[in-house]
């Protein structure tokens, strides 16, 4: 006793030789070794109110309140731009049955009315349009039944890490490692990059967001569709939003979560699984004509694009559509004038040829688009992402 007594005032007598400067400096390095202490604490041995927090995110709500599906989109075995549509074609579109099994599955127990995509990589979100998002819309819907597409009522893909997703009282680092059917606890820190929105059968809207009050946004546009949205989708001002979307896992725990949500609620939401690893070859997109078919009679029903009957060329009474698809970078028809030129001077007598030329464009909607595919019966273009456009045009074209 008299040992560490000596050792104290030994201790103390140092503390006071040294300078202002040097006792500022001790002074902090104890409060950081302190804090770094009690972090450590509160994460390895829950006290009274982590146990709380725990009880709270615990409490799972009865199925019928659960109308939201969360479905990770993997990191692709060869990573790729987003606005490249045959990439979008082997990794998503190939998977559309998959993807219809499960939410038969899953909305057999949830009224699913809304569908979150999670993306594992930036490149897929930094470049991706609005004509790359509604092919992995078309993806999701391609092979539902009318009664299933209608119930889907949104679907918003969003970038890595911007929801974080709690597991009763874990936070889920990693999305795609989580079982399927797992309910989870959803926080979103940003709003959504993309949004596909079906609102009382009104035409199919797909949103680019780029503001930061991309929220409030969400919440007018179902209200002005007279259409139900949660109001807890609300952008909060709160520091500690912005600084938990950047820090690591390990400082994340219960804690937070009840924090954040109690600021702006949380939504609960059934995990149903991963998809788009690896690339599937464009011949196994369809497991059959009908698929495709299905595929397409979604596509037009979305848009509100009245089916293209293709008559064939023995029909001299109707004006034929030739659509050439110029692209805007490399593979582009160097003289399209001549080739135009060209064209007129091969079509066959007696026939009214109507040759329009589609320049490419990042920003093009995805409805146009949609609707001059599927208006033309021959449709011209350099090998490329944009011959991904066949799927829409009509049989026999």
């Amino acid at each position: 006793m008299a040992a560490s007594k000596a050792k104290a005032l030994n201790g103390l007598k140092i503390v006071r030789s040294l300078n202002l400067r040097d006792k500022l400096t001790l002074l902090f390095a104890c409060i950081v070794i302190l804090g770094i202490s009690y972090a450590y604490v509160q994460s390895r041995v829950p006290g009274i109110e982590t146990r709380d927090v725990s009880k709270q995110l615990s409490m799972v709500s009865s199925s019928h309140s659960i109308d939201t599906a969360v479905l990770h989109l993997q990191r692709p075995q060869r990573p790729f731009h987003g606005n490249h549509w045959y990439h979008i074609g082997e990794y998503y579109i190939s998977r559309q049955e998959g993807i219809h099994q499960l939410l038969s599955k899953y909305t057999e127990k949830y009224p699913i009315r809304h569908l979150k995509l999670v993306v594992h990589d930036y490149r897929l979100t930094k470049t991706m349009t609005k004509m790359s998002f509604s092919l992995v819309v078309l993806s999701c819907l391609g092979q539902l039944s009318h009664e299933q597409r209608s119930s889907i009522m949104s679907i918003e893909l969003y970038a890595p890490k911007t929801p974080h997703y709690y597991a009763g009282n874990e936070y889920i680092d990693v999305i795609g490692n989580t079982p399927n059917g797992t309910v989870l606890t959803m926080k979103e820190n940003k709003p959504p990059l993309f949004g596909y929105y079906n609102i009382n059968s009104n035409p199919t809207q797909f949103i680019k967001y780029t503001e930061p009050d991309s929220y409030v946004d969400r919440q007018a546009l179902f209200e002005n569709g007279k259409g139900y949205y949660d109001a807890q989708h609300q952008p909060s001002n709160n520091v500690m939003d912005s600084v938990t979307s950047w820090m690591p896992p390990w400082r994340l725990n219960p804690t937070d979560a009840s924090y954040h949500c109690s600021k702006n609620p949380c939504r609960e939401a059934v995990y149903m699984g991963s998809i788009g690893d690896t690339p599937i070859a464009p011949v196994e997109w369809f497991q059959s004509s009908a698929q495709a078919d299905r595929f397409r009679a979604q596509a037009l029903s979305l848009c509100q694009i009245d089916k293209h009957t293709h008559v064939g060329l023995d029909n001299v009474q109707r004006t034929y559509t030739m659509i050439v698809y110029q692209r805007d970078l490399n593979r582009r028809f160097i003289h399209l004038n001549k080739v135009i030129e060209t064209l007129k001077s091969h079509t066959m007598d007696g026939v009214t040829w109507n040759i329009q030329v589609l320049r490419h464009r990042e920003d093009m909607e995805p409805c146009a688009l949609i609707k001059a595919f599927h208006s033309a019966d021959i449709l011209l273009t350099a090998h490329g992402f944009q011959s991904t456009g066949s799927l829409f045009l009509p049989l026999a074209s």
